[in-house]
Formats: structure tokens, C-alpha cells, sequence
């Protein structure tokens, strides 16, 4: 099964084989494979984040040392997105240098890369990371940002309350500033693609965060 479809065409076939992977009590094959699918399918994020969440899920159930070791190795990597799930599956063993990568990857160009380092630190409420997510609620896209109030929501609880409100006003203000671009000569879609606008509601994001503020992993 693994031979004939980890590599399969279809990126929703090689996805099942990587979630699959995870459920097998087999880490000297599956472990191996996950890696490879990380490190490769640079087109396919969904493949690469089950294989990363296959990963982290036998780090959890096994001894996390081999894949920690394996893992690692993956911050060679030239594409940014194999490094930060990589980082992700580390952090998730508490291992700091997964942790110290992501902080890392919230500076990336890419604001894709710098999206999923800020929603990955907001899901481990990692708290030393409350001034590196702090920073990018002025981040330049404003899908960023709101993944930004996200994780400061996680990480920081009620006392981030003020400051998740005045994000949030900030960036719809932001957000009409890129609009009106649009009517200067700039092409609508460049500009959306650009700054990640439209992919959240932030109105929606703000009611979000607050809910999570109140929740105890939050603290």
C-alpha cells in the first residue's frame, strides 16, 4: 500500500497514505516515509501537514527521540514550509529548537510561511513567544495579523484582551487603506493576493480570539 500510492498523482491519495502512516504501531517504517513525504510535495501543503501531523503523533505515542533526530535534519531544507512543519513536530515534543525555528519563520518573506509559524506557536500557547506574536500584529498582510490575534489570544489569556481589540481595529483600518489602492490603477487580485486580504473575517477573528482569551489554556 505504501509503495504503490505514497507517491501517487492524486495529492488527496498521497495525504491518506501520510494520515494513515500515523496509525500504524510501525515507527521504523512509517517514520522514514513521513519524512520523505515532508520533505518533498512541495505543492501539496496538505500532503506535507499529514505527514507532519502523522509525525507528531508518534513522537506522542513512542519515544520521540528517532523522530526528533530525523525531523531535525529537515532545517537543511531549502523550502521554508518543509522547515516550519519540521519545527512544528519538534516544538510539539517540547523540544526548544522546533520552538526558537518557529519564532524564526514569523520574519519570513513568504507571509504564507509567516501565517502558519504564528498559528503554530498560538496552538502550542508556547508563552515565551508572546513578544515575537506581539510584533506581527502590524505585519504587513493582513492574514497575518489576524492569525496574530489568534496566538497572542492563546498565549497571553484575558490580559491580552486591550490589545486584541486595538489589532483588530487597526487592521480593518489597514485593510481599507488596501482597498482603496484599487482604485488608484492597482489590479484588485495582486493586491488581495498579496496581503492575504478577505481569507478571514476579522471582525469574526476578534470575537474568536476573545472566546479563546477566556479558556484556561490560554493562561
Amino acid at each position: 500500500f505504501i509503495g504503490r500510492y505514497r507517491d501517487d498523482p492524486d495529492a488527496s491519495v498521497r495525504a491518506g497514505v501520510a494520515a494513515g502512516l500515523g496509525l500504524i504501531d510501525n515507527e521504523g517504517v512509517a517514520v522514514p516515509v513521513l519524512v520523505s513525504m515532508l520533505a518533498r510535495n512541495e505543492a501539496d501543503f496538505s500532503v506535507k501537514w499529514e505527514a507532519a501531523s502523522s509525525l507528531i503523533a508518534i513522537a506522542k505515542r513512542k519515544s520521540s527521540d528517532g523522530v526528533r533526530r530525523r525531523v531535525l535534519e529537515l532545517f537543511k531544507e531549502p523550502n521554508a514550509m518543509t522547515v516550519l512543519l519540521a519545527a512544528r513536530v519538534l516544538a510539539s515534543t517540547g523540544d526548544a529548537r522546533g520552538v526558537e525555528k518557529l519564532r524564526e519563520l514569523t520574519t519570513h518573506a513568504d507571509r504564507r510561511v509567516r501565517a502558519e509559524a504564528l498559528l503554530a506557536l498560538g496552538a502550542l500557547a508556547d508563552a515565551g513567544s508572546r513578544e515575537t506574536v506581539t510584533r506581527r500584529l502590524t505585519d504587513d498582510a493582513v492574514a497575518a495579523r489576524a492569525i496574530a490575534v489568534y496566538a497572542l489570544a492563546r498565549i497571553a489569556g484575558p490580559a491580552a484582551v486591550p490589545t486584541l481589540r486595538k489589532a483588530i481595529e487597526d487592521a480593518l483600518e489597514y485593510e481599507r487603506q488596501l482597498e482603496r489602492r484599487t482604485q488608484t490603477g492597482e489590479k484588485t487580485d495582486a493586491i488581495r493576493q498579496r496581503y492575504g486580504i478577505g481569507e478571514f473575517d476579522l471582525r469574526e477573528t476578534l470575537q474568536e480570539a476573545l472566546g479563546l482569551a477566556q479558556e484556561p489554556r490560554a493562561r
